[in-house]
């Protein structure tokens, strides 16, 4: 049977007294208890307590009290509690007594991997003697090494405190074994390294330094002393070899208080080396030699010791340089080799990209002389480049690639954010006009103060393809209040006229962009002002045309100069000009009266419009008798079409039903077809015997009659079920009639007849189209009361 409880005690000694100490698993607590002498029990007298934090169900029969010696004839007890679930796992406590007599938890913790993170967790370190307590990190853990302590903490017997000691995290023996490589002096930096920063054992936000080619930036270890121990870990790349490493020691400008240390440990997958670095103070960079080229996926650089009291012992830059052809004598050499399949684009690429800034500015030179391969891989170097480098190739590769390279650069571009901003303004001025056409939304949000003119400079001379493009940019400014702010200072300043008679006009453009916007209330006075201006009665037809639907828009937003803009448009003598103000006043409310109006007009475009226009705002309702008039007396098809389809969206009216069935039987195909059409939006049902007329009318038109025989199935015409059946029969006698099967099959699915399968069970279903539409047929569901 599994004990509830487990006791341990630890003898008097070194002044300090006896320490009694039980774990009550039930509850997760323990109980510890000073004592004169032993025997000592933690569960009577006065004592302290702590709960365990470890959520794993303990095993108590694995659980112990160890006494450990710390110095001076003092023990600590040190209680472990392994987890019954996950090997490796437990809650650790270090006890201590105190000359008072009392005993107290001075430190607790879940131990090894995943016991306080995923991948972290506490340790306890016996060294003879000496005590440490630390963390682990799995990633942070010495190269070839199963774990390596991080912060360490040592046991002062004296005080019985913990104190942050420096201390080699590499074992005496490595230590020991690991021949001794002399460093070189350099003369410059090499051309790149393999290696990326995987984080440090203090001061870890400061790691990166050491690989962002930025010699003013440091890595330093933060204790007093000379730093042993604290090291920086690295990710390698194991399929490129490394040569050697190259070490920037002085940063500049020099930093008060920092030097380099006079010697390190670098430790790889499967090897350790010291290295000393000569005494000589004119060194700023060094390289480490290896006896031969070494494959690696970690390499950590521990520092031995350092010099002079109180320094800040660390590194400038830290680079793996591998092996590279002898052909490559610079970045630009390197990004020759992106297009080259195998390990020498692969060698380039990575080199490149822990080349920082300077990688980016190298493809930027190059990119005009890398191929599809190269442009792919260029991608990936700039989407591990800072921004403010990256954005200006990136942007060329935005157009200048392969479209699913541009796709790509496009994404990356885009994460730059309000970075980019500057490198779309080059763009945009160097580059030809597919480059702006893509560059120009994502300037106009990033920069709307930017964008906006340059995007208007351009659409003077724009065709009307690429306008569409620019005017949904220009739809972003406002948008922002940089964006509304931009808009007003232009609009002060935007010029009288266009240069020349062929150029578009910016400011019609730029309204067309953005007066539907809701966020321009502001900028209605001002953009109405100027937009009118460049729509008066002498300017081109094309300009007055154009502005005539953002003034609508303005004029729907109760802005009263627009509104009269508009109405004197009604009056127009130019019929395309009446037809365009009617148009675009279907949504204004204050211009109904002129759109009924328009129904009366002597040119039938200006009637279609005012047909059509009724569709939008409060709808046909209210016009329904001039409609009529329209839909039995235009002399027009296209008039009468259009009126039959605006009467099917009226509400309520016998009387529009009444029209519609009689316009069933008007002269041209094309208005009977749209008053069938009418009739069923409507639901005109006291029309059906118009409808089955057409339906079925030998006479009538093919496409009418397909038109009339869906209706009666939409409107639940059960009364025709029968003379469905026999058109579904007929199918086959001509093209016509097979046309007319197919419709009468899909109306009969919607009707869906009780009998619907064994009538149509015995058609012939040879041809796979009416096979298909038999099935759609018996698979509708009913529809119909």
């Amino acid at each position: 049977m599994t004990p509830a409880v487990k006791s341990g005690s630890l003898t008097a000694g070194g002044g300090l007294p006896a320490i009694g100490a039980r774990i009550d698993f039930a509850s997760k607590r323990l109980f510890v208890r000073g004592c004169a002498a032993l025997p000592c029990d933690a569960a009577g007298g006065p004592g302290s307590e702590v709960a365990i934090e470890l959520a794993d169900t303990l095993d108590p029969s694995k659980t112990r009290f160890d006494a450990t010696a710390v110095g001076a004839g003092r023990q600590a007890m040190r209680v472990v509690a392994p987890s019954a679930s996950r090997p490796g796992v437990a809650w650790e406590a270090l006890v201590v007594g105190a000359p008072d007599g009392s005993a107290r938890v001075l430190w607790a913790s879940g131990t090894g991997f995943g016991a306080t993170g995923e991948a972290s967790g506490g340790r306890v370190v016996v060294e003879g003697s000496t005590l440490y307590v630390g963390k682990l990190r799995r990633e942070l853990t010495l190269c070839g090494h199963d774990e390596t302590l991080l912060e360490p903490r040592r046991l002062d017997p004296k005080t019985l405190q913990l104190h942050r000691v420096a201390m080699h995290r590499l074992p005496s023996s490595v230590r020991s074994a690991a021949p001794t490589i002399v460093a070189e002096r350099a003369d410059a930096a090499p051309i790149g390294s393999v290696l990326t920063v995987r984080g440090a054992s203090v001061n870890d936000g400061a790691s990166t330094a050491l690989t962002d080619d930025d010699e003013s930036t440091v890595w330093h270890e933060t204790l007093k002393g000379d730093g042993k121990g604290e090291f920086v870990v690295f990710a390698a790349p194991k399929a490129i070899p490394i040569e050697h490493f190259s070490l920037a020691l002085h940063p500049k400008p020099a930093m008060a208080g920092f030097d380099h240390p006079v010697s390190l440990w670098i430790t790889v997958d499967d090897a350790t080396f010291r290295v000393a670095i000569p005494p000589d103070p004119t060194l700023t960079r060094v390289d480490v030699p290896l006896p031969k080229p070494i494959s690696t996926s970690c390499v950590a650089v521990s520092i031995d010791r350092g010099e002079g009291a109180d320094r800040k012992i660390g590194f400038v830059e830290i680079d793996g340089v591998p092996v590279i052809p002898k052909s490559v004598h610079s970045l630009d050499d390197l990004v020759t080799l992106l297009d080259v399949p195998g390990k020498d684009g692969d060698l380039a690429q990575t080199l490149l990209s822990n080349a920082g800034a300077r990688g980016a500015e190298a493809i930027a030179r190059k990119l005009a002389s890398v191929a599809e391969a190269g442009k792919a891989r260029a991608v990936d170097v700039l989407e591990a480049t800072p921004c403010a480098a990256a954005a200006g190739p990136l942007a060329t590769l935005t157009w200048d690639a392969p479209k699913p390279v541009t796709r790509r650069a496009r994404e990356a571009l885009d994460a730059c954010g309000a970075a980019a901003a500057p490198a779309i303004a080059a763009a945009w001025s160097k580059g030809p006009d597919a480059a702006r056409e893509i560059l120009a939304e994502r300037w106009a949000k990033l920069d709307p103060k930017g964008a906006l003119p340059a995007i208007l400079d351009q659409v003077r001379t724009a065709p009307a393809t690429r306008r569409h493009t620019y005017r949904a940019a220009l739809a972003r400014v406002p948008r922002s209040e940089a964006g509304r702010e931009a808009i007003a200072a232009w609009l002060t300043s935007a010029p009288a006229q266009p240069a020349a008679p062929t150029e578009n006009d910016a400011v019609v453009e730029l309204a067309r962009a953005i007066a539907e916007a809701p966020e321009i209330a502001p900028l209605v006075p001002a953009l109405s002002k100027t937009l009118l201006a460049h729509a008066a009665g002498d300017r081109p037809f094309a300009a007055r045309w154009l502005a005539a639907r953002p003034i609508a828009d303005l004029a729907a937003r109760g802005d009263t100069a627009s509104l009269a803009w508009i109405r004197a448009l009604h009056k127009s003598p130019d019929r395309y000009l009446r037809a365009r103000a009617v148009e675009v006043s279907g949504e204004v409310d204050a211009l109904r009266p002129e759109v009924v109006a328009a129904l009366k007009d002597g040119d039938p475009r200006v009637r279609k419009a005012a047909v059509v226009a009724l569709r939008q705002g409060a709808g046909p309702s209210g016009a329904t008798s001039p409609l009529i008039a329209l839909l039995h007396d235009d002399a027009w098809t296209f008039v009468r079409v259009a009126a039959a389809e605006t009467l099917g969206e009226a509400k309520g009216g016998g009387d529009v039903d009444v029209a519609l069935g009689e316009a069933t039987k008007d002269d041209l195909p094309a208005v009977r077809g749209a008053a069938v059409r009418a009739l069923v939006t409507r639901g005109g049902r006291s029309q059906l015997p118009a409808i089955r007329k057409r339906a079925f009318d030998p006479r009538e038109t093919v496409d009418v009659r397909a038109e009339a025989i869906g209706a009666l199935g939409k409107l639940c015409d059960k009364a025709s079920v029968d003379d469905l059946f026999d058109l579904v029969k007929r199918g086959s006698s001509s093209d016509g009639a097979h046309q007319l099967a197919l419709a009468a099959i899909d109306a009969l699915g919607e009707l869906h007849p009780p009998d619907l399968a064994q009538r149509l069970s015995a058609i012939d279903q040879t041809s796979l189209v009416v096979k298909d539409a038999v099935r759609r047929a018996l698979q509708a569901a009913p529809k119909c009361p």
